[in-house]
Parts: structure tokens; sequence; C-alpha cells
């Protein structure tokens, strides 16, 4: 029921919308200059009415965007007023002819696409409205000056029609709207989608607009009319947009924004509880194996023979508290992750891998390890940070802690790779361990999996990786290291965006 009612309540709309635009063109069969006047004074008035409810509810409006067009709209349609004015035939102002209402109606087309766009810039930034008031009173006053003093470039001759300056000038307008019909779409998120599409409405209207008054050479020929045509259609797009939906409704824009309030913190208290029951199930893990250690220690002191034996659990201990220490740097550059910085470098990607294999050697000197390198170079950069170093890490370790063959192997391999148009440095880091089933390929890299006994010890880190990874606009996944045949080993497969030196 009540989407019938909202149904017929925009047919009736529309339907007196259709009316009233039919009854200003015919105005065009009696005068034209009746129907100029009409069609300027319909947008005028609209633009005058959005400046007072943007005005009066300044501290009300959540969006900069709406602010930022509703305070233009009254320079905007104060020039217009005066374009009006100074339209041929009018005899209201002294020296008003086609040139001159050509001139004052490029500069506030020209403030009106130069205020879209800065509405769209403050989107997300706060603007002082008192602030806006003065600039826009500065930059038009200067203009109507300019203008009425005969510096500004003559946009109409008679006899010739439409200068190049004027026709030049409306096609950069239409370039400027063309942007921000872009820039819109970027930043959707931050509309509803019947704010969105009605604001992209204005926009192409006003495209339309503005292509016909670049074909007249009259200012009584049917371009002129067409252009003003698409104008009120334009502005009763704006109206819609402004205030039927941006500021009749803003209890909707309120909920937009508490719903991505309620997102945010979501997406926060999920992290924190992960941290959470990270710390209470892998540090009581550690601690656990600690205290086995300590208490072997005490039976095996009671015996000096075995001292290789106590050597052996205090080496366990030791080996414990570091993973515990690299545990809780790990929880530290998690948590900090959404905090790092998102422009990165070129770095050298080889000597990193070169310098932690190295340590991961020096890490387990008492098993079997052969780490072997393929096709290294000292010249593979990348768009990352340090961070990257922990990827390796992370991964070698893994190969190297769950992985009981003797002897373990590790391939280390960097090459390059293209795809989908861009240059990128594929890392493969291939072991001989027991592998990994494909049904769980992808979910290693889940933050639940932690939990899993059988991959004890990867949750966070794999998390990590994959985190940092995706922060390098990269990609990760895992394939078999024998293809068929997952139980031969694993091969981590990385992805990073090439760089230049």
């Amino acid at each position: 029921m009540r989407k019938l009612i909202i149904v017929k309540k925009a047919f009736l709309e529309s339907g007196l919308f259709s009316l009233i635009l039919i009854g200003v063109i015919l105005t065009r069969l009696y005068n034209y200059l009746l129907f100029h006047t009409i069609a300027e004074l319909y947008s005028i008035v609209i633009a005058s009415v959005i400046f007072v409810i943007a005005w009066t509810m300044r501290k009300e409006i959540d969006s900069s965007f709406f602010l930022v067009l509703g305070i233009s709209s009254f320079f905007i349609a104060m020039i217009d007023f005066i374009h009006t004015l100074a339209y041929p035939g009018m005899g209201i102002i002294y020296g008003g002819d086609t040139n001159l209402a050509s001139q004052l109606w490029i500069v506030a087309r020209f403030m009106q696409a130069f205020s879209i766009l800065l509405g769209i810039w403050s989107i997300n930034r706060k603007v002082k409205p008192s602030i806006l008031l003065v600039i826009y009173s500065i930059i038009s006053g200067i203009f109507i000056i300019i203008i009425f003093i005969g510096l500004f470039p003559d946009t109409f001759i008679e006899g010739s029609g439409l200068t190049p300056f004027k026709i030049i000038s409306e096609y950069i307008i239409i370039l400027i709207l063309i942007v921000a019909i872009i820039l819109i779409h970027r930043t959707r998120a931050e509309f509803s989608r019947n704010i969105y599409y009605l604001i992209i409405a204005f926009l192409v209207a006003l495209i339309i607009s503005e292509f016909s008054f670049t074909l007249y050479l009259s200012a009584y020929e049917l371009p002129n009319l067409i252009g003003h045509v698409i104008k009120i259609i334009a502005f009763y797009f704006l109206y819609k947009a402004m205030i039927q939906i941006g500021l009749k409704n803003p209890v909707e824009l309120l909920f937009r924004k508490l719903n991505i309030s309620r997102n945010k913190f979501e997406e926060a208290y999920n992290q924190a509880n992960f941290l959470k029951d990270l710390i209470a199930h892998d540090i009581n893990n550690l601690l656990q194996v600690i205290l086995f250690g300590v208490g072997s220690c005490r039976k095996l002191i009671k015996s000096s023979e075995k001292y290789e034996d106590l050597n052996k659990k205090i080496k366990l201990i030791e080996n414990q508290l570091i993973d515990g220490a690299n545990l809780v740097s790990n929880v530290i550059k998690f948590s900090e992750m959404e905090e790092l910085e998102k422009t990165f470098l070129p770095i050298e990607i080889s000597h990193i891998l070169k310098e932690t294999i190295k340590h991961v050697e020096n890490a387990f000197q008492e098993r079997d390890l052969n780490i072997k390198i393929e096709y290294m170079e000292n010249h593979f950069y990348a768009y990352a940070n340090d961070l990257i170093g922990e990827v390796f890490e992370n991964i070698l370790m893994n190969a190297v802690k769950h992985n009981e063959n003797r002897p373990l192997e590790i391939i280390a391999k960097i090459s390059r790779e293209s795809l989908k148009n861009k240059n990128y440095l594929k890392i493969e880091l291939m072991d001989n361990g027991k592998g990994i089933d494909d049904n769980r390929k992808k979910e290693l890299f889940e933050k639940e999996i932690r939990f899993d006994r059988s991959l004890f010890g990867m949750g966070l880190g794999l998390s990590l990786v994959k985190k940092i990874i995706d922060l390098f606009e990269g990609k990760i996944w895992i394939e078999d290291r024998i293809k068929g045949d997952y139980s031969k080993g694993c091969k981590f497969v990385i992805l990073i965006p090439e760089a230049t030196k």
C-alpha cells in the first residue's frame, strides 16, 4: 500500500512538472522573451530555495557536497538573474544585448561546473559555510565588474554569431561536467541510489543543455530554446535530489551514515575478537610447551650425564620464547595494518628474500635444511615496504616447522609475469613437506583456520601474510609442488606489482 502511494505521488509530481514544462514551451508561440524569462526564473527560484534550505540547515547537513552546491546556487542564481535582465529586448539594463547576456551566462555556467567539482572534492571533508560565502561573494563580484567594464572576452558578435571563446568555453564546461560524472560514479557509495541517479541525470541534462548553446546564431533560434528547456529539466532533477531526498529526508542520510558506522564498528569488533582469541589460544599453547620444558629440565638437572638432553630442552624453551615474541610482534603489526601508508616506494626484492633465507637457515641449524635459490638476480624491484620480509619469513618458517622429511628442501624462485596489462614480480616458494589438501588451500588464509590442530601455528601468520599482500595490491595463493599430488609439497605463489628503480 505504501509503495502504491509513493508511486502515485511520483506519477502526479512528474505529470504536474510535464504540464508546467509544456506551458513554458507554449509561451514561445506567443513571445520568445516571455519564454526565456519564465525559463530562467524557474531555475533561479529553485536555486534560491536550495540555498535557503542549505544555509538554514548548514549545522545539520552532514554532507559537504550538498552544502557547497547549496551555497553556490545563490550566486549562480544571482548571475542568472542579471543575465535575464540583460537579455536583448528586456530594456532593463543599459547596454543589454546578446553579448552581455552570453557573458553573464558563461560565467554562471563555469561557476556551476567548478562548484560541482568542489562539492565532490569536499564529500569527506569539512567546509566552513561562512568562508564559502565570502569566497563566492568575492569571485562573483569580480567577474560581474570585469564584464560590465568591458574586460571580459566577447561571446557573441551581431551578424557573426557565437565567438570562438564562447564555443570553446561551452566545451570546457561540458568536459568538466563529464569529469564530474566520473567522480560522482567513483564516490557513489556516499549517496543513496536515488540521489546518485538523480545527480547523474542532472549532470547529463546540463551537458546536453550546454551543447545546445554552442549551435545558435541568434538568441531567438531553436537551439537556444532547446538549451533552456533542457536546463529546466536539469534543475528539476536537482530539485528532486537536493530538496526531496537530500534535504527533505535527512533521516535517510542519517541512517546511511549510521549503517556505515555500524559496519566499521563490526569490522573493528571482529578484528579485536580475533586478536583476543589468538592470544588466548596460541600464547596459551606456547606457555604449555615452555612449562613442559621447564618440568623436564628439573628432572634432567639431577643427572649430569644427561647434559645433551638438558640442552635440547633449554633450546626448546628458547625457541618457544622466540616464537612468543614473534607472535606478539605479529599481533601488533596486524592491529596496525589499517594505519600503514598506502603509497610504496620501489624496493629490491631479491636482496630481502636472500637475507630472509639466511635468517631461517640460522634459526634451524639442527635441521637437515637445504634452501635452493633459482634464477635470482639483483634487480627485481617492487612497490612494497619492509613487511615483505615478514611474508617471506612466515612462509619459510611454516615450511620448516611443518615438514618432517629428511632432507628438508625448499626452492625459492623470482620471475616476471604480466597479468591484465600490469607487470608483476612472481615469487615462488616450494617445499617437499606433507602438502595441503585442495579443499584447504583457500581456507588457509582465513583467520578462523587458526584453531585447526593439523595446521597449528599457521593461522595468524598466514592471515597477516594475506593482509600484507593485499596492502601491496598483490595476490597470493597455494598450488601443489607437483601438480595433482598435494602430498608431495606446497608451492606458495606471490604476485607483487613490479616497479622501476
